[in-house]
Formats: structure tokens, sequence, C-alpha cells
């Protein structure tokens, strides 16, 4: 989590550009540790396979398929496949590059998820010291979601881009700052749908997000509920219709005992769970210390965090969170 606090700034003994060359070094450092960690998560995902095989049956039978040909119990009917979109990506790229063109696309995810984060962040206020800082807590939580290649480094890298997008400037919104979300946000979703069931990760953030609009009295309360309805209609904009929210909606309630990465914080290793504590830690000593009337954007971490400490998986959203911007500390 990014952000929170800022350390204070360097004394006078520094000059400007030299204070700003080692952040810049700093950052380096940073970014190097965070690609050195995902580095070795270099297996392909299981499921990758099975996304580009059904999309290429699509393809051979010139429609969407409800069955799946590939199973070899009894299943339901219709089979909705949520990262049917992503198996065109990955099978469009793995017959134009070849599988190395899963690691450019991987690697390109990336970086347009750090871009995003880091512009939050210096928009938020935090200088590039807090931002290293914290990445040493953010990279250990991040890793569950940036295996080779996963849907759900879509949802990972869209959950960055809605943040950037909600919050574009490091100001603190009063009441006559609107809180109207670009128009062209709903283009974004309807994207993000179609690639990996996570959207439902965006649903919340801009549920909260318009929640605590409306508890701050902010402007645009009609305009921001005219671009979720519409969000809400774009759900239906996709290869199985209404079956899709109907499977997502029963894929939220399902349980999953014996997959480790849906497990709730308290019963997974304790690599994860000590820098989801020290997040935790340093969320509330932020709110602490600025109070929620000064802390704006902090219903948005609050949903994310409440969503990591139920689902291992989501460790890797909240790593993307913003809550306010700066308080220098005493």
């Amino acid at each position: 989590m990014f952000s929170l606090i800022s350390l204070p700034a360097a004394s006078g003994r520094f000059s400007e550009s030299e204070v700003y060359v080692a952040e810049l070094a700093l950052l380096g450092l940073s970014v190097i540790f965070f690609l050195a960690a995902i580095a070795p998560l270099n297996t392909l995902d299981h499921d990758l396979f099975h996304e580009m095989a059904t999309f290429r049956e699509c393809l051979r039978h010139g429609k969407i398929l409800l069955t799946d040909s590939f199973a070899y119990t009894p299943t339901v009917y219709p089979v909705v496949h949520h990262e049917l979109g992503s198996g065109a990506i990955f099978f469009g790229i793995v017959n134009v590059l070849g599988f190395g063109g899963l690691m450019l696309l991987r690697m390109a995810l990336v970086a347009a998820i750090l871009i995003c984060v880091g512009l939050r962040t210096r928009l938020a206020g935090a200088n590039w010291v807090t931002v290293s800082a914290l990445s040493v807590i953010a990279t250990p939580m991040a890793l569950i979601g940036f295996g080779t290649v996963r849907a759900q480094l879509f949802t990972i890298f869209f959950v960055a881009l809605e943040l950037l997008i909600l919050y574009p400037n490091g100001s603190e919104p009063t009441r006559n700052t609107s809180s109207v979300p670009p128009l062209f946000f709903p283009v974004i979703w309807l994207f993000w749908l179609n690639l990996h069931a996570g959207f439902v990760a965006g649903a919340g953030i801009y549920a909260a997000y318009g929640i605590e609009a409306v508890i701050r009295r902010q402007k645009g309360h009609w305009r921001w509920l005219c671009v979720g309805l519409a969000m809400a209609a774009l759900v239906f904009v996709n290869p199985f219709g209404a079956e899709y929210p109907r499977y997502v909606l029963r894929a939220i309630a399902m349980a999953r005992p014996t997959i480790s990465e849906w497990r709730p914080i308290w019963q997974v290793e304790t690599d994860f769970q000590a820098p989801y504590l020290a997040s935790l830690l340093i969320l509330f000593y932020a709110l602490a210390r600025n109070g929620l009337a000064r802390s704006h954007g902090v219903l948005p971490v609050l949903m994310c965090a409440m969503a990591a400490t139920l689902h291992l998986r989501h460790l890797a959203p909240l790593c993307c969170c913003v809550a306010r911007r700066r308080s220098r500390l005493a």
C-alpha cells in the first residue's frame, strides 16, 4: 500500500538536485527489487492453456460454446468462461509471437501497473522516498498476482488505472469539488469485464468511491450514478449475455476451501501475513493521525483491505490503493 504517509524532507545540507537524484536512485532500487521478486515466477499458469484451447474451439465452431468440450466429468450448462477474452489475447499473441510474446505481454502489463501506481502516489503527494520504503512491504503482498501469465494481471492493471482515473489529482476534495468520474470510464470497464471476472473488484471500488463522495457532500452525484448505471448495463455486453452476471454471482458465493489463494489471510503462510499486517498498521496510523475527515479516499482502501483479509488473492489489488495525500511524520 503506497503513499499513506510521507517522510520528512531532506535537510538543507543537500541541494534540491542532489536530493532528487538520490530519490530517483532509491526508486530505481525499489523497481529492481520488485522485478527480482517476480522474476522467478516464470512457470506458465495452467489456466492459460484451457483459455486458449477454449477460444480455439470457439473459432473452429464459429460460435461461442456453452459446453466444455475438454471436461471428462459432468459439468453445468451453460458453461461460462469468464477469462475467454484473456484467452483470445493469449491465443493471438502465441500464434503471432510464440510463447515469448507472453513474456512481453507480462512485462508490458507490469510496466503499466508500476506507471499507474507511481503516478497515483505522486499525485497523492507522496515523495519517492516514501514510495520506495513502502514498496518493501507491498512487493511480497503483490507476488500472488504476478504469475506468468494470469488473467488476474489484467485486473491488477485495471484496478491501478481505475484509482488513477477516480482520483486524478492530489488535492483534498471539498464540497465544491466534483466527484464525477470521466465518461470514458465505462469503455475501460467494458474491456475489463470481458477479460476477467475481477471487474467485480472494480465495481466495489467504484461504489466505495461514490458512497464516500455522497457522505462528503461533493458535487456531481447524479452523474456519478448515471455512469454507474451505464457500467451495470454494460455487464450484459459479453459473449454469454445474461448468463455471465448470473455465473459471477454464483461464483462469488462459492466456497473454495481447497484453493490456497482463496483462503483468508489467517490461514496462509507468514510470508504474506507479515507484510499484510504491516500495511494495516500504516493504514491505521495514517487514519489516527489525520482523522477520517481529512482521509479522502479511505473507503476504497478499507474495502480492498477487507477483501484481502478474506481472500489471499486480493492482496495484489490492495497494493494499488492510495488512501490520501501526504501527511508528514513529526
